[in-house]
């Protein structure tokens, strides 16, 4: 039997002083309020109720099993409210693990035009190369960039897919000879990451691709751009990281006829039957931005 079902039959029967009072209240039949008493009081071992044909009398056990019931289901009920307003209300905090450099060039931007419109939501930010536990560090979800998530027990949702595109500076393009072809490439200092090119090949539109190699590779896109720009190699990057560098003439792009395989960006998470309503708000609002921003994949 269910001891919260008890737990309210008994108080209502305790309350009201009557079997068929605590049925209409509790809207079943007088019957199974009898049912639930006498199991209760064979199971517990103790008489709670003194019935006689017109009175109920409550025993001192039962007083005190309904003083204790009373308290007990209140605090199910706040209980049950709380989870209620967490699942409806935006508010609270909402934890996301990404790469530093989408943090910095991106979900901050996406954060602060979210708390415009919701100012109790609040956010925490973690550093996440790809290899965060998102169960063990209590992330709501994590950014993941890469051509494609592998096989994991986590649950991801495609946000956008990004062009991405080759730059070098242009102290660097002066020294060498500017590429050409991709075929050209190997010649070439390339800052590699090692995240998204594990098997260090650059992939292209045309479904070729090029093995690359250079004096650094990183799972850190930011380490990759300011190499670049110290005139130390070509690096591939989203068109969101080095927009900026293009526009003020730090970097300049190679191979600007041929695109290069765009990376998806995913939101990861775990499964679970309780997701806040922040959270899921603000992923659909994450993923509305990054495909509706109109200046996020321009380059002009």
């Amino acid at each position: 039997m269910d001891q919260l079902r008890e737990m309210r039959t008994f108080l209502s029967v305790a309350e009201t002083r009557s079997f068929s009072s605590a049925a209409r209240q509790l809207g079943v039949s007088p019957s199974t309020v009898t049912k639930i008493i006498t199991g209760l009081e064979q199971r517990m071992g103790v008489l709670l109720v003194v019935r006689s044909t017109h009175h109920v009398t409550i025993t001192n056990a039962g007083e005190i099993f309904a003083d204790e019931a009373r308290e007990i289901l209140a605090r199910v009920d706040h209980l049950h409210q709380r989870i209620e307003t967490e699942n409806s209300e935006l508010k609270g905090v909402v934890i996301i693990g990404t790469p530093p450099a989408f943090a910095s060039t991106c979900l901050v931007r996406v954060i602060n035009a979210f708390r415009d419109e919701h100012p109790m939501v609040e956010f925490r930010i973690v550093a996440d190369d790809g290899t965060l536990n998102v169960i063990k560090e209590g992330l709501d979800f994590s950014i993941r960039i890469a051509r494609a998530l592998p096989d994991m027990a986590l649950i991801s949702q495609l946000l956008v897919r990004v062009p991405q595109i080759l730059v070098a500076s242009p102290a660097y393009l002066n020294a060498r000879e500017r590429p050409r072809h991709p075929e050209d490439l190997v010649h070439h200092d390339c800052l590699i990451h090692t995240i998204k090119s594990p098997d260090m090949c650059w992939a292209f539109d045309s479904d070729s691709m090029v093995t690359v190699r250079g004096p650094l590779s990183s799972n850190l896109g930011e380490a990759l751009r300011q190499s670049a720009l110290q005139g130390k190699g070509i690096s591939l990057h989203p068109t969101y990281m080095v927009k900026s560098d293009l526009r003020q003439g730090r970097l300049e792009r190679v191979l600007e006829n041929i695109q290069m395989e765009e990376m998806s960006i995913y939101a990861v998470y775990a499964e679970r039957n309780f997701r806040p309503q922040r959270v899921l708000e603000f992923q659909s609002f994450l993923k509305s931005w990054l495909q509706n921003e109109p200046d996020w994949h321009a380059l002009d």
